[in-house]
């Protein structure tokens, strides 16, 4: 073969005549068609089969025949593209319609996002060949899903901007997990949105920006203190204050004028002073948003609202749960209604049950003269529905509604069920999970059972009628869930939570069971009374090293429960300990089936990180409210959930692990319905206990778990 050395090879390039250039690009158009001509019958074929409903299904098929085929045939003519873009534009069609189908069998696609997926990649492709700009194409990205922007940046891949969409959807993810934002920004240098994601945990989790600024020293710490966006710039000036976390969710009353630092502080010197300024400026950011405007601290402030619920009253009224209530109730004597209203719907996940009903005792003992729903009005129905679904949780909803006139009490409910649909599937979904946890309660008061049923119904009718597929999906899933309460009618779906088979558990001859536990007081007992389980050494070997225990069954099945020890949470020990103990498994092929999570619910984010697909039960205690519940199904739809309505508490956890390990011991079947039975029979003689118990929920019941995999993984009720 002869070699032509490379200037000779450049020199031949460029005396390649017009025409054979013009023959070249008409050979590569042609190839790139006959590409869009193959996957457009594959992806047809497809579309034909596939279990789609049939609203999404009308519009994939106009895609793939009429969509496709007019942009196939203009797209090699358009003026305002280049040769090499056009290319690139017609390639896009099949790399999408490829990628489309793959995450649709995949089951990686809400199938009601499909109309508004295919008119997002349209839009894309437009502003790709238009020569928009960077911030054209943010725009068009910023209300999508970061699944839908990967989707997107595959489909586009040969383009420049690919870079650009990869990072908004990283960004994206990311922030859906805002405690590895800090890691996340240390591997990724030159990250497009690198400023933006400070931005984003400066506005919604500033001490989390303020803790890693005064543990760190690094490239990223240095980027933060460079940052000119007036709220970075704020935090960073009062970062060296050691009240620095008590001024940080006033940030943007700060920037604004409204509020001085000293101002704060001063309020700080009384806790009741400083919980009611919290207060008022969650109610001066609702009146704010009433009219019209966006306050941008909205997440830090509730967050530090709920810490300070729990910290200055919540825990201390739990703690004294064996007192008369004078002397449980008496930090909240002086507070405003405003300020106990808050408190309920800010720190609901850790009450205990007495609690709440001193709260809610002492907050409608406020308007004793007056119309239950004053409380509503004085807050401007401000989380009135997280209100009503707590006190649905705490039976004391028909109770609140029974004390004001029939008339407004209807009205609340249908407040309550109506505009279900939110600015995206997470909030509509949390919506119809607060709903659908209200059933119970509601359906034991005949008048507002009738009335939830119409509601629902006439909810339906309206979405089915203005084609909200959102709402109407949500709102004929409702209706199902709804039925299993009244009606006890559960299908095959609702079916499978009753039990779990034997088998289920066993992972290569051995049951291994993952219980994690936090090195706070609390978790430290709970680890004593756990391990007096295993005291019994013909039944339990204990082998224990520095960082966690292996407990093995000694007669009947095989049974390992690994379990970490309580270290010190302060340094983090025991999320130390916890790690060493999931590699060790990980290294030894060893995946549990059963995950339980011993701590408060604040750790259970943490106690998520392990959650995997090979877990058929998790025993949660609190399970966090909605954010967690769709994380738990997101990773594993199938799983099992044994949730409280408040705390977990030792007293129920121990007698309920310790008669589920004796039953997988024996080789039993977990039926759920008979296993509350015997542990009903348990508790019965121990008032304490029983009462506790009441508040756990199996998972056959957990109606808000319902909602959430009907939605995710269900056909569509639409199409009924």
């Amino acid at each position: 073969m002869k070699v032509y050395p490379l200037c000779s090879a450049f020199a031949l390039y460029f005396l390649i005549p017009p025409a054979g250039l013009a023959q070249t690009r008409e050979n590569d158009m042609n190839r790139a068609m006959q590409m869009v001509d193959t996957e457009q019958k594959i992806f047809r074929d497809y579309i034909t089969t596939a279990a789609i409903n049939k609203n999404s299904k009308y519009f994939l098929q106009k895609f793939a025949i009429n969509d496709v085929n007019n942009l196939r045939s203009n797209l090699p003519f358009l003026v305002t593209a280049s040769n090499e873009k056009r290319l690139k534009g017609v390639r896009s069609l099949s790399y999408f319609m490829k990628e489309f189908q793959e995450q649709l069998q995949g089951k990686k696609i809400n199938q009601l996002d499909i109309p508004e997926i295919l008119k997002d990649y349209k839009q894309t492709l437009s502003n790709l060949l238009s020569r928009a700009n960077s911030d054209v194409l943010e725009r068009g990205f910023k209300n999508l899903s970061w699944g839908t922007c990967q989707l997107l940046a595959n489909s586009f891949w040969e383009f420049d901007e690919k870079k650009q969409m990869v990072d908004i959807s990283a960004y994206k993810r990311v922030i859906e997990t805002p405690e590895y934002i800090f890691s996340f920004l240390e591997t990724q240098h030159g990250f497009f949105y690198h400023d933006s994601l400070l931005l984003f945990v400066a506005k919604n989790y500033p001490g989390q920006l303020l803790t890693y600024l005064a543990k760190r020293n690094n490239e990223v710490t240095n980027s933060i203190r460079d940052q000119k966006n007036i709220y970075i710039r704020q935090l960073v000036s009062f970062s060296s204050n050691s009240l620095a976390s008590e001024l940080a969710p006033f940030t943007e009353q700060i920037v604004n004028n409204e509020l001085t630092v000293e101002d704060i502080l001063e309020k700080r010197k009384k806790v009741d002073d400083y919980y009611e300024l919290l207060v008022n400026t969650e109610m001066d950011d609702e009146n704010k948003e009433e009219l019209g405007d966006d306050p941008e601290f909205k997440t830090a402030l509730f967050d530090a609202l709920s810490e300070k619920s729990l910290d200055f009253y919540v825990k201390k009224i739990n703690d004294q749960h064996s007192l008369p209530d004078a002397v449980r109730f008496q930090p909240v004597q002086s507070l405003r209604p405003q300020d106990l209203y808050y408190m309920i719907v800010s720190s609901d996940e850790e009450m205990y049950t007495s609690t709440y009903l001193g709260l809610y005792k002492r907050l409608l003992g406020l308007f004793k003269d007056q119309s239950a729903d004053s409380i509503l009005n004085l807050v401007h129905m401000n989380r009135f529905r997280r209100f009503m679904r707590i006190a649905a949780t705490y039976n004391t909803l028909t109770d609140f509604l029974h004390r004001m006139g029939p008339e407004r009490s209807s009205e609340l409910i249908h407040l309550f069920i109506a505009d279900i649909e939110g600015k995206d599937d997470d909030e509509a979904i949390a919506n119809a999970s607060d709903i659908a946890d209200a059933f119970i309660t509601l359906s034991k008061d005949s008048v507002f059972n009738v009335l939830v049923k119409r509601e629902l119904e006439n909810n339906l009718k309206k979405s089915k009628e203005n084609n909200s597929l959102q709402s109407a999906k949500l709102y004929g899933i409702l209706l199902q869930v709804y039925d299993i309460v009244n009606n006890n009618q559960q299908g095959d779906f609702f079916a499978n939570y009753k039990g779990i088979s034997f088998s289920e558990f066993n992972d290569k001859g051995t049951i291994s069971e993952l219980v994690l536990f936090y090195g706070d007081e609390d978790g430290k007992n709970s680890y004593s009374s756990f391990m007096n389980l295993f005291k019994n050494k013909t039944q339990w070997q204990v082998t224990l090293n520095n960082s966690w225990v292996t407990i093995s069954s000694l007669q009947g099945q095989p049974l390992k429960i690994y379990a970490n020890l309580p270290l010190n949470s302060d340094d983090e020990e025991d999320v130390a300990a916890q790690d060493s103990l999931v590699n060790y498994l990980d290294k030894q092929s060893i995946h549990p089936t059963i995950l339980v999570h011993r701590g408060h619910s604040y750790h259970l984010a943490n106690t998520l990180r392990y959650l995997n697909p090979s877990v058929k039960l998790a025993i949660l205690g609190s399970c966090g409210g909605y954010k967690n519940m769709k994380k738990i199904i997101g990773i594993n739809p199938d799983v099992h959930i044994v949730a409280s309505k408040q705390v977990g508490s030792m007293i129920v956890n121990d007698p309920l692990l310790n008669h589920l390990n004796i039953d997988l011991i024996q080789g039993k079947n977990i039926d759920w319905v008979i296993f509350w039975e015997e542990l009903n029979e348990i508790f019965k003689n121990d008032v304490n206990a029983s009462k506790l118990f009441e508040e756990y929920i199996p998972p056959y019941k957990n109606l808000s778990s319902y909602v959430i995999k009907l939605y995710k993984y269900m056909k569509d009720e639409t199409d009924q």
